[in-house]
């Protein structure tokens, strides 16, 4: 049920502080400025930022000891907004499809940070996580944190469609990727437990870790990406991860998951030199397309200009991975019926599910 497992109140009592958005310019720089194409996006998503700066005894400084992060409020706040800008310029990125041949269109989505909210406390427990009984690990409450914050009047009312939850993983609190409420049910990688506020139309929760990077932050969506499409179509999405038996096959066909990219050897394998055959580039929803050779090289060359492959958490395969989908302008079609924009599931759920009896086929 829906009743948290420790004493802990579901009610926030802590201070918050509300903000308004934030106007960034668009420039190259993803820590800072907005996406210089968000402005040409098909949808805009508006987004609701929340973040656990978790100052317990209000001497400025974050509890470490709960957090796993060492540091001021003040350093903390500024990390969270550079996240967030991060995190909508590299989203926004994601969503330019890949044609054939290496042109990118203009972006699906784009984000905009249309309210952000600070709780000065810590992270409320909710619900144990259920693969750790009586470890001491729970979810953070999120049933009461968004129903003191009224979620609802933000999305029936403002038409905010995400929420970008920043908390630590750390000290008993275990966040999920993401998570998702609304009249079509939870379709999200998390443990479905229905624990957010019911409202009128569909939102999705992204509880980010403020101690990694924004690198996590389309892990997370990538992982939403696999719940959504699977759930859609599974024999179609099948097609475009291709094989379960990835690892160390060659050649593939498709263009893997989010931990395993087509040339992967083992998961999270984002940086092998392996070149190995795959038709994702020009991957096709009913046949098996032409191949290409690919290695990490290829998704550093579209996500940073250079094929110099380096750790950075995964980002540049997340960012050639998303850029796969069928987005705008992609011109596929299943048995003669043209594939809908995929990134409409992100932008807006309700009216995908209403389009039709498929929801990737309009």
């Amino acid at each position: 049920g829906d009743t948290p497992t420790t004493e802990i109140p579901t009610t926030i009592t802590v201070p918050r502080v509300s903000f308004d958005p934030v106007e960034v310019a668009a420039c190259d720089t993803p820590e800072e400025c907005g996406h210089p194409l968000a402005a040409s996006s098909a949808w805009q998503i508006p987004v609701v930022s929340l973040s656990f700066l978790s100052d317990g005894d209000g001497d400025g400084v974050v509890d470490e000891a709960e957090t796993g992060w060492a540091g001021s409020v003040s350093d903390l706040r500024g990390r969270v907004a550079r996240l967030n800008n991060a995190g909508a310029w590299w989203g926004t990125e994601a969503s330019r499809y890949r044609r054939a041949d290496g042109t990118r269109t203009d972006p699906s989505v784009s984000f905009e940070i249309v309210h952000q909210v600070e709780f000065e406390g810590l992270v409320p427990a909710g619900l144990e996580v259920p693969w750790k009984p009586g470890e001491g690990w729970f979810r953070p409450d999120y049933r009461g944190i968004l129903s003191d914050l009224d979620v609802c009047s933000w999305v029936d009312g403002a038409g905010v469609r995400e929420v970008w939850m920043w908390t630590q993983h750390h000290g008993g609190i275990e966040p999920t990727e993401s998570n998702m409420s609304g009249p079509h049910g939870d379709i999200s990688n998390s443990e479905r437990s229905d624990d957010l506020p019911r409202c009128a139309h569909t939102y999705t929760v992204y509880n980010f870790n403020f101690t990694r990077s924004v690198a996590e932050m389309l892990h997370n969506r990538g992982h939403q990406a696999e719940a959504l499409f699977s759930r859609a179509d599974p024999q179609l999405w099948a097609s475009f991860v291709g094989p379960s038996d990835r690892p160390g096959g060659n050649p593939v066909q498709g263009c893997g998951d989010t931990h395993f990219p087509p040339n992967a050897e083992s998961a999270y394998d984002y940086v092998n030199l392996r070149q190995v055959a795959t038709d994702c580039t020009a991957w096709q929803p009913d046949r098996q397309g032409p191949t290409e050779q690919i290695s990490c090289e290829t998704w550093f060359s579209y996500a940073y200009g250079a094929p110099d492959c380096f750790n950075d958490g995964g980002l540049a395969f997340y960012v050639w991975w998303l850029q796969g989908l069928p987005g705008r302008d992609h011109q596929l079609s299943l048995e003669g019926d043209p594939l809908i924009n995929w990134w409409l599931l992100f932008a807006d759920l309700d009216a995908a599910v209403t389009g039709g009896p498929s929801w990737l086929v309009g």
